[in-house]
């Protein structure tokens, strides 16, 4: 019996069709991409007992899923917001034209090698060596921009140097450490897994919570918030859900909203505020403040 999660999958969405090809690499990983409306979504995970777990970037956009095989050999795919898809196997979609459906080829891997080795990336103050770079790019399919960054290991946010958080990613990974804690620039006497955050993070925290706190926090990639050395006081995952109720109907634009790489739709909130909006590996909508 072959590997359930390799081959060629085809899913119903409230109004559109998801074609999805899986391979596995030569490591035991597992990459491929979804295709949607035309647009191809690429995608890595890993085995993790009887699922696999990864993520989905979406021109730079990065969400998280979990893949279990259901008894009929279908995938139940699962996002980071608890939305799932079923994927039934087929062997008669076309994924479309090599172009749309090829997986990254050593040609490619050779381009990314070249460019790896002409910019200068840094994380957390320290620069990242050309094979280093090169890696990243290949196993999380994704193009890391010439810049510094700081990266928080332990909740998976991240932005660029002197700014507030631009988005999450995965959290623990291998990336430099620690993330110092003034890198964001600092000035709010909020630290958050020892980063002071930026003014733009204060103030996402302050139009969740109509309220902030000077003092240590951490931060867990689940959302989970608490006073360094104490319990969990809020989930922030929970109060951006809620937020959303709020912004139906709101003023809607779309593009970067702001100087700092934070990219998605724009939605105000009639107060001078703002959130922004990506999109989760089954096509929903989801929401979130500068900093969260």
């Amino acid at each position: 019996m072959g590997d359930p999660f390799v081959g060629e999958f085809l899913a119903n969405g409230e109004d559109d069709q998801y074609y999805l090809k899986i391979e596995k690499t030569s490591d035991g990983r597992y990459q491929g991409a979804i295709l949607l409306e035309g647009e191809k979504i690429l995608l890595t995970a890993q085995r993790r007992g009887e699922a696999i777990i990864g993520m989905v970037n979406e021109d730079g956009d990065i969400y998280h899923f979990e893949a279990k095989v259901r008894e009929d050999g279908s995938l139940c795919f699962e996002d980071e917001d608890g939305e799932s898809i079923i994927f039934q196997p087929t062997h008669t979609v076309n994924l479309g034209s090599p172009k749309n459906a090829e997986l990254p080829s050593p040609a490619d891997s050779k381009s990314v090698q070249s460019s790896a080795k002409e910019r200068e990336v840094y994380i957390n103050r320290v620069k990242l060596d050309a094979d280093k770079l090169q890696d990243l790019e290949a196993k999380y399919q994704v193009h890391i921009a010439e810049g510094k960054y700081w990266y928080d290991a332990n909740c998976g946010a991240w932005g660029v140097e002197g700014g507030p958080a631009a988005g999450f990613i995965m959290a623990g990974l291998d990336l430099p450490r620690p993330m110092p804690g003034d890198i964001s620039g600092g000035g709010t006497g909020i630290f958050i897994n020892g980063r002071e955050i930026h003014p733009l993070d204060q103030q996402g925290l302050h139009r969740l919570f109509g309220i902030t706190y000077t003092g240590r926090y951490w931060l867990d990639a689940q959302g989970n918030l608490g006073m360094e050395g104490g319990p969990p006081i809020v989930n922030i995952v929970a109060a951006v859900r809620h937020s959303q109720t709020k912004q139906a109907g709101k003023s809607i634009t779309h593009g970067y909203g702001s100087t700092y790489r934070g990219r998605g739709t724009l939605a105000g909130d009639g107060q001078g505020g703002h959130m922004y909006s990506g999109r989760t590996a089954t096509g929903k909508s989801v929401f979130w403040y500068p900093g969260m």
